[in-house]
């Protein structure tokens, strides 16, 4: 993947095109013009155009790669097993957000592993199993840049910070916009992605066969706020705000 589209961009794209390497570039659907940004950061003068910059900062980048990767596959009828990334200034911080966002399950099953393996002997007996949650103080936080081997994928990832954000809330309980604890947390060691054929986990993560992953919401909780709390089967919920999670917490206790 390259990002932009202008000279430089077209300049890295023809060199790994000529090295037998399927290759993409977006402009994330604003200026071609590196320096234009006063054509589309603007709704109108002094009002920022909050989704353009949040498509140019990171979400066109996955939407790029989730397609591309889809477009891979179906023309060599298999995914790609590597996929490399080439950008400079803005490009550069482009590729950190896009590493820094969107953690995938292997990451977030990794911090499980440790946590249990951290916690699981303190009754004495290693068998999977944190008997006393509360009383495990492991830091998911300290698992950020460890290396491991995703079993899903064959490849040596680290652990980012958003996968550990990720253990972290969901093991505290979500908090309201004003600091309220809203309802408990997870206990430490509970699964958090993936399925064990039965159950999905709380913060469970999809991943395609071309490796591309989005969260998940859980069908239960889903469906109780979209039919009787919002009354609309359709809502979408997975780009609330805290705020708006907030206020959906609030009606639920309400309804």
């Amino acid at each position: 993947m390259v990002a932009g589209r202008f000279t430089l961009s077209y300049l890295f794209m023809s060199g790994a095109i000529g090295q037998g390497y399927a290759t993409v570039s977006t402009d994330a659907g604003v200026s071609t013009d590196p320096s234009g940004y006063a054509e589309w950061v603007y709704l109108s003068p002094g009002n920022m155009n909050v989704y353009a910059m949040q498509n140019f900062g990171s979400v066109a980048i996955n939407d790029q790669a989730i397609i591309a990767k889809s477009v891979i596959e179906s023309f060599y009828g298999r995914p790609p097993k590597y996929s490399y990334w080439s950008g400079c200034s803005e490009g550069g911080r482009q590729a950190l957000m896009l590493a820094q966002r969107y953690p995938t399950a292997c990451e977030i099953n990794a911090i499980t592993e440790a946590v249990i393996a951290s916690c699981d002997e303190e009754d004495g007996i290693a068998d999977g199993l944190i008997v006393d949650p509360d009383a495990c103080e492991f830091d998911p936080f300290s698992m950020v840049g460890k290396t491991f081997n995703c079993s899903d994928t064959g490849v040596e990832i680290q652990i980012s910070h958003p996968a550990a954000m990720v253990a972290n809330v969901t093991w505290s309980g979500p908090i309201s916009a004003n600091g309220k604890q809203i309802w408990y947390g997870m206990e430490k060691g509970t699964l958090l992605a993936g399925s064990d054929g039965y159950a999905a986990g709380i913060a469970s993560i999809e991943c395609s066969s071309n490796g591309n992953c989005t969260g998940q919401t859980g069908n239960s909780g889903a469906g109780w706020l979209q039919s009787t709390v919002l009354k609309d089967p359709s809502f979408n919920l997975t780009d609330l705000t805290l705020e708006g999670y907030s206020w959906l917490m609030h009606l639920s206790e309400v309804e």
